[in-house]
């Protein structure tokens, strides 16, 4: 028998040896299972253990489990309800919420869901912070409440750089803005531009008929070509007409005439914007300076018309002229009225509030001391009350034997008066109890309830009568109330927002990549995105002010530097884009970060003017308007001769000229088919005007007659001899070498103006009557041009005398001249 000390143990049974004694029990109960459930297992040699090693499981001591407390599974419910919009579980959250706090222990907050889990803990850390302010003194509270404050607002309000946050959601994608061809979409920009200038000023540009210009309108027009002559002419047209009544332009001539004296229509707008925007001698150098328009493209408008012209050079000029609007003296007048009456409006608005709030304060205080006297008659003292109470107890006996008596008195002297006069409603009540002490079976006692509850019925319709009428007065009063309150605060925000648009019209905000958005009036609707705005020849810096306001409370320096270091925007191609409808632009809204930088301001400045946006937006639902079909070169030159017969027969008709041969020259003019064919026959209208009805440019100057020059009589010199004009001989050669129709259009115009149109007889009435019946009858003076009825003359002429007619005046005035003459022939033969 081997011994104890040669017995070679197995790793295996050494193993199980080696175990802790808590470990052997479960051990050698399972081994003591696995023995009964298998009964004929021989009995293991240690052989047999050290060929077949048995694999032993180290079992370690079970951890104890964390029970969830019931009102866990509670509070899951209820908040599941609660996220169901269920509002009556809002209270039912809350207790299970302070339960929770109070009942559950660090490890049972361990296992709740991260959503349970901060809800719990901001429950214990509102109970712990209630709990603090309880134990705290009035002075420790205030100062706790006011650095609380600071902090949650420093928090709220608490930005960072767009792109550097996390979890940003994406933008919605926006289309791109659909310019026709031929127009890059680059140049968006410079037609909102006009358009918006259109818009906000309109008071200013066309206070009679305002016209709103879309810029889908505008587009198609500049880039119509011959056909776009009618709407850009329009436009034209308005920005002229106020350019040439402003003072800015009183130095601005053309042949020593000025430009405002110049008829301005469709047909002369080319021209005269040319004249407006090229270099003046008289004009000063910083205006000069200031002309957004190259002069190489001034000069361009000689030899082309305004719509022959590439869509970014009509563009280009319209902006220069909006630019020299801005820069006009008018512009600064209609800015100040608007700034003023603003501020008026907002003077009435706050006068308004204050009266209303006065009025409320009133009520109120009238309210509480009406609360406070029905309290102060409610709270008796209770001796008091029982004294009363005893005094009523004992006189009751009395009075219902004084009560029979009253009744059998009263019962017979009954009237009409007594019942319905303007008894109080008090003594109804108490007739009406007394009668209630009375016998039912009492035929006197019957016809008086019924009649006292007929008076009590009257007096409480009455009542409510009188009630109904003090309430709808009321609301009537309301009503009117709140009408003009609603009236002041419309006036006073449509003209806060056209003092400011009229001052500068800004973008709403940047979004995270530096875009740039507008919102701009009916003739662009839509939110529209800039993108690439930043140039190359742009020094781009961002300002810190802006950040700043941004930044609430003590926000740091370091913190707006870190913020500009990492705030550049591209330089690109500039690109516009736009949100057309309205669920896209609340997707844009929603989808912008709160605490950006930029995206958070822009987030506040789009949720101020969304009913302003989303009206803008819904308005342009409308039928895509057409430009009208126009035919530019056609125009004109129909233009030209319509203009240049009417004042040849105003000439024929007044007695002021005309060209001999009206007809054949009708007939020529009218088969002329360019500018070159048209000049002359404007030379023959100039021509033939009677030199004695000319003024301005073209009066003709008197030449002066020396007296060794005069050679017998010198009557045949008349007045009007004289010598032509140097701008006369201008005006004919400008004529003769025009290239454009536009520039034959302002030249008429400049002979228009240099005609006394007042001395024409289709303007005359008689001197004497002062009346224009019987034209036939009209007779005028060869020497004044007035005219005179035959029948109103002393002695009165029976017919049109032939020849040269002078009136009294005339002849008075010639006789004169000749006394005057006759007088330097004698001084000059006596010399």
């Amino acid at each position: 028998m081997p011994r104890r000390s040669e017995i070679k143990t197995s790793p295996v049974l050494l193993g199980k040896l080696l175990l802790p004694v808590q470990a052997r029990v479960p051990l050698l109960r399972r081994q003591t299972k696995s023995h009964l459930q298998k009964k004929k297992m021989k009995q293991m040699t240690l052989l047999d253990m050290k060929t077949t090693p048995q694999k032993v499981v180290l079992l370690s001591p079970a951890k104890p489990k964390t029970s969830t407390p019931s009102i866990v599974y509670m509070l899951k419910r209820a908040t599941k309800d609660l996220k169901e919009n269920n509002p009556t579980e809002k209270r039912k959250v809350t207790n299970l919420l302070n339960k929770c706090a109070k009942q559950l222990k660090v490890e049972q907050l361990k296992v709740l869901p991260e959503d349970l889990r901060q809800m719990v803990q901001q429950r214990i850390d509102l109970l712990t912070e209630k709990e603090k302010i309880s134990k705290m003194t009035p002075e420790e509270k205030k100062a706790f409440f006011i650095k609380r404050n600071k902090e949650t607002s420093q928090k709220r309000n608490e930005v960072f750089e767009d792109q550097e946050l996390l979890k940003l959601r994406p933008l919605p994608v926006p289309v791109q803005v659909q310019t026709p061809d031929g127009l890059p979409n680059e140049l968006f920009g410079d037609v909102a531009m006009v358009t918006e200038f259109l818009s906000c000023y309109a008071g200013l540009l066309m206070p009679n008929d305002p016209v709103l210009v879309y810029s889908d309108e505008l587009m198609k027009a500049l880039v119509g070509g011959n056909a776009g002559f009618s709407y850009l002419s329009t436009v034209l047209v308005v920005l002229l007409q106020t350019l040439l009544q402003d003072g800015i332009v009183e130095n601005y001539m053309e042949l020593k005439l000025g430009l405002s004296e110049i008829a301005l229509n469709r047909f002369t707008a080319s021209e005269l914007a040319r004249l407006c925007l090229r270099r003046n001698e008289q004009a000063d150098d910083d205006d000069e300076g200031n002309n957004d328009v190259s002069m190489g493209l001034v000069e361009l408008l000689e030899y082309k018309e305004f719509y022959d012209l590439e869509p970014a050079q009509k563009l280009n000029i319209l902006v220069g002229l909006c630019n020299r609007i801005m820069a006009s003296y008018s512009m600064v007048d209609y800015m100040e009225e608007k700034q003023q009456q603003a501020h008026e409006n907002w003077k009435k608005h706050w006068t308004t509030v204050k009266v209303v709030k006065a009025d409320k304060n009133k009520e109120r205080q009238e309210r509480e001391q009406l609360k406070e006297l029905q309290n102060k008659n409610q709270l008796k003292p209770a001796a008091h009350a029982m004294e009363e109470a005893n005094e009523s107890r004992g006189n009751s006996d009395e009075e219902k034997d004084g009560m029979k008596k009253k009744d059998n008195k009263t019962a017979a002297g009954l009237t009409l008066s007594h019942f319905y006069g303007a008894k109080a409603k008090q003594n109804v009540e108490d007739e009406l109890r007394q009668t209630a002490t009375e016998d039912d079976d009492s035929l006197i006692s019957t016809l008086r309830r019924r009649r006292i509850l007929t008076i009590r019925q009257k007096l409480e319709r009455e009542k409510q009568e009188q009630e109904e009428r003090e309430r709808r007065e009321q609301q009537v009063k309301e009503y009117k109330v709140q009408k003009m309150q609603q009236d002041l605060r419309k006036s006073f925000e449509e003209s806060s927002t056209l003092a400011k648009d009229v001052i500068r019209r800004k973008h709403v905000g940047c979004d995270r990549s530096h875009n740039r958005y507008w919102i701009f009036n009916m003739s662009s609707p839509g939110l529209y995105m800039e993108k690439c705005w930043v140039q190359d020849y742009i020094n781009y810096t961002i300002s810190t002010t802006e950040m700043k306001e941004s930044l609430s409370g003590e926000s740091k320096m370091n913190q707006l530097e870190d913020i500009t270091k990492t705030s550049i925007p591209i330089v690109g191609q500039n690109l516009w884009f736009q949100y057309n409808t309205q669920k896209e632009i609340d997707a844009f809204i929603d989808a912008l970060a709160s605490k950006g930088v930029r995206e958070s301001k822009l987030k506040a400045e789009l949720t101020k003017k969304y009913k302003e946006l989303v009206k803008v937006v819904n308005v342009d639902k409308r039928q895509p308007t057409l430009v009208p079909d126009s035919d530019g070169s056609t125009e004109l030159l129909h233009g030209f001769r319509q203009y240049l017969l009417d004042t040849e027969e105003s000439l024929c008709n007044g007695g002021l000229g005309g060209v001999p041969n009206y007809d054949k020259w009708e007939h020529e003019l009218m088969t002329a088919s360019n500018v070159k064919e048209l000049g002359p026959y404007l030379l023959q209208c100039q021509k033939f005007v009677f030199p004695k009805f000319l003024c301005g440019i073209m009066l003709l100057k008197n030449v002066p007659v020396k007296p060794s020059e005069v050679q017998g009589d010198i009557e045949g010199i008349s007045e009007s001899d004289g010598k032509e004009p140097v701008e006369t001989a201008r005006w004919r050669e400008e004529v003769e070498n025009a290239i454009t129709c536009s520039r034959l259009h302002v030249l008429l115009s400049i002979l228009d103006a240099s005609i006394k149109w007042e001395k024409s007889a289709a303007n005359a009435k008689c001197k004497i009557c002062r009346k224009k019946k019987d034209g036939v009858e009209l007779l005028l003076c060869d020497g004044c041009n007035q005219a005179y009825h035959l029948y109103c003359l002393r002695p009165a002429l029976q017919q049109v005398p032939k020849g040269d007619w002078h009136c009294v005046a005339c002849t008075k005035a010639t006789d004169k001249v000749d006394d005057r003459r006759q007088k330097k022939r004698q001084i000059q033969q006596f010399k």
